[in-house]
């Protein structure tokens, strides 16, 4: 998607959101939120589906500062699947109805051909940040049909909240972590792979394609936030179809020393045996390349091998 048509995306939505939810409040500075904020994804993988099928998918938050409104983008395959219904409103924000909230979206007939939903909820009215929602929460629920058999993926991207005021007074976004595609245990990381880098002979998204039997160049850009030099490894994780691993998976990048504030692309290759739909995964270690040093995974990209 070009940039140009997210932000004007962005733009439509958050004006609809703004008509809702005009407000006027004190000017305060920005809060720095918990390391551990981030959106999932519940059932973390949907896996396989049949034709007829109906799945039920929640976008939930962990760790949440104090919020005044939410926005997240939902992407999947749309010959699989067909979105049935508007985002159904759930309690984060409202709280049992005791918060007034208004919720927007692009239409369905919209999002279906693509296979895409943008979503923003706020609370509406002059609140004080006291009575803002905030902790773990459950955002949203999407029900969609299976319109044939297949392996489902869903993919979350571009999550904020509206977590302090701009200054002129407005709730305004903070852009945190999100898990699309397996758990993720959350941890204190001096270095972390930045996931929306991820990238499958130079390309992200979602339909990307190769052949049988055809080097891939796997990516992954880290980036060292910490203070100190640090030892950093990625390690790809590839699965079939059923999400089982594939053999030689996963697959271990070389091991750089990065300094504080230093960034590289660490890469390997790898060739698909079967025609098959593939999700790669990458995550990172630093400091001693051990499992307790677990900092960071990427979104999960789909890639398709055919003959």
């Amino acid at each position: 998607m070009k940039l140009s048509s997210v932000v004007c995306r962005k733009k439509v939505l958050w004006t609809s959101i703004i008509v809702m939810v005009l407000v006027s409040v004190p000017m305060i500075n920005i809060v720095s939120a918990s390391p551990d904020t981030y959106f999932w994804v519940d059932p973390p993988v949907v896996g396989h589906v049949t034709l007829g099928a109906y799945k039920l998918i929640d976008i939930k938050i962990t760790d949440a500062p104090k919020t005044y409104s939410w926005e997240i983008s939902l992407s999947w395959d749309p010959a699989l699947l067909e979105l049935l219904a508007p985002p159904i409103e759930r309690d984060f924000l409202h709280r049992g109805g005791a918060y007034p909230t208004a919720l927007a979206h692009v239409p369905l007939y919209e999002a279906n051909p693509k296979g895409e939903i943008s979503i923003t909820c706020s609370l509406k009215g002059e609140l004080k940040k006291g009575d803002w929602a905030d902790g773990d929460g459950w955002l949203c629920t999407l029900v969609f049909l299976a319109e044939k058999e297949g392996d489902v993926f869903i993919n979350l991207f571009d999550t904020s909240l509206a977590d302090h005021f701009d200054r002129w007074g407005y709730p305004e976004s903070t852009y945190y972590p999100n898990i699309d595609g397996f758990p993720v245990t959350a941890g204190v990381a001096e270095a972390i792979l930045e996931g929306w880098k991820l990238k499958v002979n130079g390309k992200a998204g979602y339909g990307i394609k190769t052949t049988v039997d055809t080097d891939n160049t796997l990516e992954a850009y880290v980036s060292n936030i910490g203070t100190f030099d640090v030892d950093v490894q990625v390690f790809f994780d590839i699965r079939d179809g059923f999400f089982h691993p594939i053999v030689g998976s996963p697959i271990p990048s070389s091991v750089v020393t990065l300094g504080a504030g230093d960034s590289t692309i660490l890469s390997v290759t790898w060739a698909a045996d079967d025609a098959d739909v593939y999700y790669i995964t990458a995550y990172s270690f630093y400091g001693e390349i051990a499992p307790t040093s677990q900092s960071g995974f990427s979104k999960t990209l789909r890639l398709k091998a055919v003959e």
